[in-house]
C-alpha cells in the first residue's frame, strides 16, 4: 500500500533514520560545545576561588606592614613558607596607596606583568596579559594605618588552544564514536517506530475485494494512543466496506432471484401463445392479464429494493418488542393466510434498538417463505425469548423442513444465501443492516425453525 501511494517503505525508513541522525548529530555537537563551555567556566571559577582564598589567608596572617621586612626577600621567604608557594604556580604582588608595585614574588627584575594597578579600590577579579601567557588575578584592598594597600594574587591560565591541539585526535575519535552510536540508535529507533506503519501497510496490501471472506481485523502487538485510534478507524471502515459489499451482493442475488421467475413466465407464455396459429382473443387477454401480474411483481421487487436502500439511511429507534409484535401479528397473518401462534415471556419488557420498518420486512419475508414452501395445513409459530443481553425471535413451521446439506451451508457461511429455491438474500441484506444473526434448525417433530438473534437494551432505573 505504501508503494501504491508513491513511497517505498525502505525509503521511508531511510528518511526517518537520516532525520533522526541529523538531529542526534546537531544535539551531540551542541552538547559538546555547551559541556566544554561549562567546563571552562567551572575551571575559571575554581581558579578565582583559589586566588581569593590565597589572598584571605595572607591577610589573616597579619601581613599588613611590609615595612617590618627589611628586604623584599624576607617577605618572599615568609610567603613561600606560609603558603608553600614553591609548590604552586600562584604569584603574590603588593601595591602601595600610590598603586606602585612594592613587592612581587617573581622579583622586580623578572616581573614582566603590568607595574600599575587598575583604577579601582574594591575586590575584583581581572585578567592580565604577559608576553607569552595570560594570567588571572584577584585584588584584595586592605588598610594599614588608614592607608589602602592592594594585595594581588595571580596565577597563569592554561593555554586551551594548545591543549585542544594536543588532544585533537582523541576528541575526534570520541566524536566519531558518538556519531556512529547515534546513527545505530537512530536506525534502530526508526525501524521500531515505523514497524506499526509497515504492519498497517501490509494489512492494506492484502485486502482484496475478490476475497472478502478472508478479511480480518487489524491487530498490532503494542499500538500507541493515536495508533490505536487509527487502527480502530481502519477496522471500522473495512468492516463497513465488507458489510456493504456483502449486502450489495445479497441484494443483487435477491433481485436476480425475484426477477427471474416473472421474466421466465412472461417469456414462456408469450412464446407459447405465438406458436399457436389459431390463438383466440381470450387467450391474448389472459396473456396480457398474466403479464400485468408479473410486471406488478417486478415493480414490487424494485420498490422493495429502493425501500431498503432508503430506510437503511434512517435512524434507529427503540421499540418494546412484545407490544410491537402483537400489533404487527394481524398483518403477518394476512401474508401467511392462516393463523399465527405467538408466544412470549410473561410479565417482561424487552427493548431493542432497530429499524422498525426493516425489521417488519424481515419477519414478513420469512413468514411469506413459510406460506410459499409449506402445505396450507402447516402451522406457523412466532416465539420470543430472552436471556441476559440477548433476544431470540423464532419463526417455526410444521412443514417438511430443509435438506441437511442446505441447512449446513446456511449455518456455516452466510454467503450461501444464494442457494436456489431458498430466496433468503433479502432477509440477509436486512439482517446485516439491523445487525441481527440467523440460526437455521430442523425441528425433531418436523418443520424448520429460523431464529433471529439481537441485542437487548437494558432498562433504565
Amino acid at each position: 500500500m505504501a508503494r501504491r501511494y508513491g513511497i517505498k517503505q525502505s525509503d521511508l525508513a531511510k528518511r526517518i533514520t537520516l532525520v533522526m541522525w541529523l538531529l542526534s548529530f546537531v544535539s551531540t555537537l551542541a552538547s559538546t560545545f555547551i559541556v566544554g563551555s561549562f567546563l571552562l567556566l567551572s575551571h575559571k571559577k575554581s581558579i578565582e576561588e583559589q586566588l581569593k582564598n590565597t589572598a584571605r589567608q595572607l591577610i589573616n596572617m597579619d601581613i599588613s606592614e611590609f615595612s617590618d621586612f627589611q628586604q623584599p626577600l624576607e617577605l618572599e621567604t615568609f610567603v613561600e613558607d606560609a603558603l608553600s608557594m614553591s609548590q604552586t604556580q600562584k604569584m603574590i604582588r603588593v601595591f602601595n596607596p600610590e598603586r606602585q608595585l612594592i613587592f612581587s614574588s617573581l622579583g622586580f627584575e623578572y616581573d614582566d606583568l603590568p607595574k600599575q594597578l587598575g583604577p579601582y579600590d574594591e575586590y575584583r577579579y581581572h585578567s592580565l596579559k604577559g608576553k607569552k601567557i595570560n594570567y588571572q588575578a584577584y585584588v584584595h584592598p586592605y588598610k594599614v594605618n588608614e592607608a589602602i594597600y592592594y594585595l594581588q594574587t595571580v596565577t597563569p591560565l592554561p593555554n586551551y588552544k594548545k591543549m585542544l591541539q594536543y588532544f585533537w585526535w582523541q576528541i575526534l575519535l570520541i566524536f566519531l564514536v558518538l556519531l556512529m552510536l547515534s546513527y545505530i540508535f537512530s536506525h534502530w529507533l526508526a525501524n521500531r517506530l515505523i514497524s506499526p506503519v509497515k504492519e498497517v501497510a501490509h494489512y492494506l496490501e492484502k485486502l482484496d475485494l475478490n476475497k472478502l471472506e478472508d478479511w480480518r481485523a487489524l491487530k498490532l502487538l503494542s499500538p500507541g494512543d493515536y495508533l490505536s485510534t487509527i487502527i480502530l478507524g481502519i477496522n471500522h471502515l473495512t468492516t463497513r466496506v465488507q458489510k456493504d459489499i456483502f449486502r450489495t451482493r445479497y441484494m443483487n442475488r435477491y433481485v436476480a432471484h425475484e426477477m427471474r421467475t416473472p421474466l421466465t413466465i412472461l417469456q414462456g407464455e408469450t412464446e407459447t401463445l405465438l406458436m399457436k396459429s389459431n390463438a383466440t382473443q381470450i387467450e391474448y387477454q389472459n396473456l396480457l392479464k398474466s403479464s400485468l401480474e408479473e410486471i406488478s411483481r417486478l415493480s414490487e421487487t424494485v420498490d422493495t429494493v429502493l425501500s431498503i436502500e432508503k430506510i437503511s439511511l434512517e435512524k434507529e429507534s427503540t421499540i418494546e418488542l412484545i407490544s410491537w409484535l402483537k400489533e404487527q401479528k394481524i398483518l403477518w397473518e394476512k401474508s401467511l393466510q392462516r393463523k399465527l401462534h405467538f408466544s412470549y415471556p410473561k410479565q417482561q419488557t424487552l427493548l431493542i434498538k432497530t429499524y422498525p420498518h426493516l425489521f417488519f420486512r424481515l419477519i414478513d419475508n420469512l413468514i411469506r417463505n413459510v406460506q410459499k414452501h409449506t402445505p396450507a395445513q402447516s402451522a406457523c409459530y412466532l416465539k420470543l425469548d430472552s436471556y441476559e443481553k440477548k433476544v431470540w425471535l423464532s419463526i417455526q413451521d410444521s412443514g417438511p423442513g430443509m435438506e441437511p446439506e442446505k441447512l449446513l451451508l446456511l449455518n456455516q457461511n452466510k454467503n450461501q444465501f444464494h442457494l436456489p429455491s431458498i430466496g433468503l438474500n433479502l432477509c440477509q441484506s436486512i439482517a446485516d443492516i439491523i445487525e441481527a444473526k440467523f440460526i437455521f434448525t430442523n425441528l425433531q417433530e418436523g418443520g424448520l425453525e429460523v431464529k433471529i438473534e439481537m441485542e437487548r437494551l437494558e432498562l433504565l432505573a
